[in-house]
């Protein structure tokens, strides 16, 4: 009883102090809806609806950039006209029009490389079945200009290389290529047919049309004025238009949201990491059975699993992905996909993760594309690396054969040297590293990072933060052949790569006292949850989840995949089963299973493959 109204009055407590209002997002804006006004591709913005649109603002070296992508760089001069440009954003129908108005004193282009203003503009192929989605790019270039007055042309890749798809209208206020008479700028008036992309403007639900645009700006080049040129670029989350960088904006549609719209909704974050105030903290051992964690939710990865992925929030959906490296021009069947859990939780200025991998063959190879381990990333608060956007730091925590034990590199070991993080790790049941002739069953990992090394004030500061999540896996066998390698990930795979998940570390949001009702959960996948004991003689005992009823059958494969052994279950109800296997026929050796149901609906659903060790 004293322990739950210390918790009722630290709630309170945590509450009154108002600081769960996370700021607003600076990689996401609105487009709203015309709500059926037709808008007028004359470059000019003289409709109301333009008054009322969603902007960003991008400013050359401005201490607001747009976190966490945002940036800037120069490669001449200081600049004595820093760019200064206003983005906004509508949508009329299922056409997504955006318009650019830009200051600009020296408007005008050449054939030098980046000596010329133009919009760079990425946006992301939803339509395309690749995930993470691939770029298309928009150009509205002076580029290869040489004479004075010639306005900007455009091109662009397909689906956007036709005016059906893409359209613009420039206008000028000055006179380009000509330094004659000062410039005041230009705009950009442009219309993109979204269905061609895969967005739909009209989904009752909305969706989050992926978007970047840079701005580069040369001037005083006609004619040259040597101490005064200068050439510049500024941009919106990621500054290239052909690939998929550093991180996304976020463009939110939303038939409901219009221009008329009294109020709008506020995007949240994409993440929300708990407060585990009235817990104890962890003992950091690596094995995660601290009752904090079991009150934890986190997040998922597997490979292969392209629905879960698809359940992601947000742009998780689509940036998330997976990637098959070969190993010797080869790449083998995964019979064991990687799979882990991802929890988080802060406790005052502390950020706590921990990560439950199921593996069944753990090693440690020097390559980064045969690691068996986890990257995490994580942006610096206080750092900005050569572009002038956040810092990106690359966690990495894997195994090392040589050593039979995990490693730390770069940043994160750096930080653990200091005292400023923890790691701490333990292999699962009776796993070991780089042996062929067991079977595996994973390991985990205990992460502590005090947030001041991230550049966070004391209180955690505004509490976002800025991260994704990646899992490489390994696995070897007697036959070099079937080895594979292979990593999926969590909204961002590498420091270089785009997106961040948005992540709050709210104060309101307390990590609470759930008990363990297990066995009436109806599970959310059909899932093979492993085999026990393993290795065993002569039968083990395979378990599953069911989220639904189905007829269920199991089939056993030797080494070289050929069916050995069938056995039906029938008709199963929904939850956590088990089913007992007898291999007296069978010689000692290495087997694998996989499990089979058949739904009311008729539709077949089959799990990874699971592997055991006979040993008679």
């Amino acid at each position: 009883m004293k322990k739950l109204l210390f918790t009722m009055l630290f709630l309170l407590f945590v509450v009154s102090i108002g600081s769960a209002q996370m700021m607003k997002r600076t990689d996401a804006v609105w487009a709203k809806s015309t709500a059926g006004a037709a808008l007028n591709l004359d470059g000019k913005l003289t409709e109301a609806e333009w008054a009322k649109a969603d902007s960003i603002v991008l400013k050359f070296n401005s201490d607001t950039l747009l976190i966490p992508g945002s940036g800037y760089g120069k490669w001449e001069n200081p600049t004595t006209d820093p760019t200064d440009a206003t983005i906004k954003f509508l949508v009329a129908g299922n056409h997504l029009w955006i318009s650019a108005n830009v200051k600009d004193a020296s408007i005008g282009g050449s054939n030098g490389w980046e000596r010329w203003d133009c919009l760079f503009i990425n946006f992301k192929n939803k339509k395309s079945t690749s995930r993470p989605t691939p770029a298309v790019e928009v150009l509205v270039k002076w580029w290869d200009v040489v004479k004075v007055g010639e306005n900007a042309a455009t091109s662009a890749w397909a689906p956007f290389n036709n005016k059906e798809n893409f359209d613009a209208k420039i206008v000028v206020d000055g006179v380009t290529n000509s330094d004659t008479l000062v410039d005041k700028g230009y705009v950009v008036e442009m219309k993109f047919n979204l269905d061609s992309i895969g967005y739909n403007a009209q989904n009752p639900a909305g969706d989050i049309v992926e978007f970047n645009i840079a701005i580069y700006d040369m001037d005083w080049l006609w004619p040259e004025q040597p101490t005064k040129k200068s050439a510049t670029k500024v941009w919106w989350q990621n500054g290239w238009a052909n690939g998929n960088n550093i991180n996304v904006g976020r463009i939110h549609i939303n038939p409901n949201v219009t221009i008329n719209s009294t109020s709008i909704p506020v995007i949240g974050p994409d993440f929300v990491i708990k407060n585990a105030a009235t817990f104890a903290a962890p003992k950091m051992d690596g094995k995660l059975d601290d009752f904090v964690w079991q009150n934890v939710k986190g997040f998922n990865v597997k490979f292969g699993d392209d629905a879960l992925r698809s359940s992601y929030p947000n742009v998780g959906a689509t940036r998330s992905g997976q990637y098959q490296p070969g190993i010797n021009g080869k790449t083998a069947a995964i019979l064991d996909p990687g799979e882990g859990t991802f929890k988080y939780f802060f406790k005052e200025d502390t950020l706590f993760i921990g990560i439950d991998v199921k593996d069944q063959v753990i090693s440690g190879e020097l390559d980064y594309d045969k690691w068996d381990g986890v990257m995490l990333t994580m942006e610096s608060r206080d750092t900005r690396d050569g572009d002038n956007r956040l810092k990106v730091n690359e966690l990495k925590m894997r195994f090392d054969k040589t050593k039979k034990d995990t490693i730390t590199e770069g940043t994160l070991r750096d930080w653990v040297k200091d005292g400023h993080a923890r790691v701490a790790y333990a292999l699962k049941g009776s796993s070991t590293i780089d042996n062929i002739n067991d079977i595996d069953a994973g390991y985990t990992i205990e992460l502590a990072i005090n947030l001041a090394k991230l550049g966070y004030p004391k209180g955690r500061g505004d509490g976002v933060l800025f991260m994704g999540a990646t899992l490489f896996d390994h696995d070897i066998f007697a036959n070099e052949a079937d080895n594979y390698a292979s990593r999926v990930w969590w909204f961002r795979e590498a420091g270089w790569s785009a997106a961040p998940a948005w992540c709050y570390m709210d104060p309101t949001s307390l990590v609470t006292d759930v008990k363990d009702n297990s066995k009436t959960i109806v599970p959310e996948s059909f899932e093979l949850i492993g085999n026990y004991p393993n290795p065993f003689n002569p039968s083990t005992v395979i378990k599953f989840a069911m989220p639904e009823a189905g007829n269920v059958s199991i089939s056993i494969y030797d080494v070289v995949g050929r069916l050995v052994q069938s056995q039906m279950l029938g008709e199963q109800s929904a939850g956590v089963r088990e089913a007992r296997v007898i291999m007296n026929n069978l010689s000692s050796g290495v087997y694998f299973y996989q499990i089979k149901m058949i739904n009311k609906n008729n539709t077949t659903v089959t799990t990874p493959f699971g592997k055991m060790m006979l040993m008679k």
